[in-house]
């Protein structure tokens, strides 16, 4: 079977032996060549309606249908394939008549190495002109349909419409040249090469597009800037080449299209494109834009590497980066939203998960995401995130703080609760006015004072490790202290705990303060008896 790279040649020949010899012969000289034989013109011409092949070789006298006879069949039919003719018993006249019917090359038969090295050279070079020749009409067919579309559309374009010949002289042109700085008249553009009408920057890059042009047959494109009244305008030119039959370029059409209001409005864009970027960056909640094909960030907001800790370049270049720093109690959530996104790529969805950064912190963050459809496919996962991080320690600690008020207010309604700070600076005090006027202090005495001040200072020195050790694991820590007042001495009892924040720090203290002076008197003093007042 053939392959793409191969040649396939179709062999005609009476002589046995000799189809034999080339079928061996030929493959020797060049191993892409696949020989098809036939023994008769009428066999050669069924192969050819039926079958593609790159090139003929054909013996010049058969009976039956001879060799020119078969060619003139195949051009009959439109067959337009290399022919080459090979002749025991050559000479000019049959030559010259092969010739004259279309062959397009001719050789005596011979069997030396020279032969054959030529023969093979020549079926080379005549496939290589036929595809040139089949690849130009191609073309020709192409340029030409296009001609005909772009004629039956002159009429509502707004561009200026040059033709102009191979050399590039315009000799016509469609569209008046008014909304055009760059010409004065209509007369202007005949006669004139179309580096001479364009400014003189323009002249190096068309000299070198047109001869460019020549090579590939692609068209040309370009935009330039003018500036005939101290105001710029914006041209885009098109150069296409028009194609005979042989490839040859005959003329050229020109577009010249005015598209100032356009480079006005891309300027416009870029300068919207900066200021929305400059937001981006810039506000306070975090902004992304992952790929979903290869899990990778196209953007995010640069903020988000300073609080996470990380370097940007690592974020954007990780694969499925936010997921792998994501706490592992929280990754089935990512797992959930991906889940709804299958169902439901459109729709919003709302998480809030914890998260690793570079010093082992744990943060919070709330995200918004949705998926991008492109074509009907998830292609991008566009977002916002947050730092809810102080929002869910504060909620978090007034939830734990709520929830020893609610302990405390319950064991004991009369007694005296204080609320301190971490330095046990006390910042407020419940039931303080009903303490002092049952015992007769002449003040208040604990607002807006320190813990420290009431406190007996070797009690505390004693017992130091195990309050810290007790507040730090959530414990309470209790102990019985004798309170001296203006009216009498009395037993109380001290009940305390810690309330930590998010990092395990002391956030407040809450103290409990009960009259415990029924259950004991001065001759059998309670456990730990400490002096609290002095």
């Amino acid at each position: 079977m053939k392959e793409d790279s191969s040649i396939r040649i179709l062999h005609v020949d009476d002589n046995e032996d000799y189809l034999n010899l080339l079928e061996v012969r030929l493959p020797l000289e060049d191993k892409s060549i696949f020989i098809e034989k036939a023994k008769s013109g009428k066999i050669a011409l069924n192969l050819l309606s039926k079958e593609n092949f790159d090139c003929v070789l054909v013996d010049y006298d058969m009976p039956g249908m001879n060799g020119l006879e078969l060619l003139k069949a195949a051009k009959d039919k439109h067959l337009l394939i290399p022919f080459i003719f090979l002749t025991g018993q050559g000479n000019e006249e049959v030559a010259a008549q092969t010739f004259r019917l279309g062959a397009d090359d001719y050789f005596t038969k011979d069997t030396t190495f020279a032969h054959f090295l030529r023969l093979v050279n020549s079926i080379k070079q005549n496939i290589a002109k036929y595809h040139h020749i089949k690849s130009a009409q191609s073309a020709a067919e192409v340029l030409l349909k296009r001609e005909q579309q772009l004629k039956s559309l002159v009429s509502s374009m707004d561009e200026l419409i040059l033709l102009a010949n191979n050399y590039g002289v315009i000799f016509e042109f469609f569209r008046p040249v008014e909304g055009y700085k760059t010409f004065k008249k209509n007369d202007d553009l005949l006669g004139k090469k179309l580096v001479d009408i364009l400014p003189d920057k323009m002249t190096p890059i068309i000299e070198e597009a047109l001869a460019q042009i020549k090579i590939d047959w692609e068209g040309k494109e370009f935009e330039y800037s003018i500036e005939p009244d101290n105001d710029t305008h914006w041209h885009r030119i098109k150069i296409l080449p028009f194609l005979d039959i042989l490839g040859n370029i005959t003329d050229y059409l020109i577009l010249i299209q005015d598209i100032s209001d356009r480079m006005a409005n891309r300027r416009k864009l870029i300068e919207s494109e900066k200021r929305l970027r400059f937001i981006l960056e810039n506000t306070f909640d975090y902004i992304y834009q992952i790929d979903v094909r290869t899990g990778k960030y196209d953007f995010i907001s640069p903020k988000a590497a300073d609080i996470i800790g990380i370097p940007l370049d690592v974020i954007m270049n990780t694969p499925n980066f936010g997921r792998n720093i994501i706490l592992p109690e929280d990754r089935d959530k990512i797992i959930l939203v991906d889940k709804m996104r299958e169902r439901n790529p459109e729709k919003e969805n709302l998480i809030s998960y914890r998260m690793y950064t570079a010093n082992n912190e744990t943060k919070y963050f709330e995200q918004r995401s949705r998926v991008i459809l492109v074509d009907g496919e998830p292609r991008y996962v566009i977002g916002v995130f947050r730092d809810i991080t102080e929002a869910e320690r504060t909620d978090n600690f007034n939830k734990r703080l709520e929830a020893v008020y609610r302990e405390f207010f319950t064991e004991s309604a009369d007694a005296v609760i204080l609320i301190a700070d971490n330095k046990g600076n006390i910042m407020d005090v419940v039931g303080e006015i009903a303490f002092k006027k049952t015992y007769g202090f002449p003040d208040l005495m604990f607002k807006d004072k320190n813990l420290k001040d009431f406190l007996d200072k070797q009690y505390y020195l004693d017992n130091r490790n195990k309050i810290l050790m007790n507040f730090k694991e959530g414990l309470y820590f209790d102990a019985y202290f004798l309170m001296e007042s203006p009216k009498k001495n009395f037993y109380l009892y001290a009940k305390a705990i810690a309330i930590n924040d998010f990092t395990g720090n002391i956030e407040r203290i809450i103290i409990l303060l009960r009259d415990v002076t029924d259950k004991w008197d001065s001759n059998q003093p309670p456990p730990e008896f400490r002096i609290f007042f002095a």
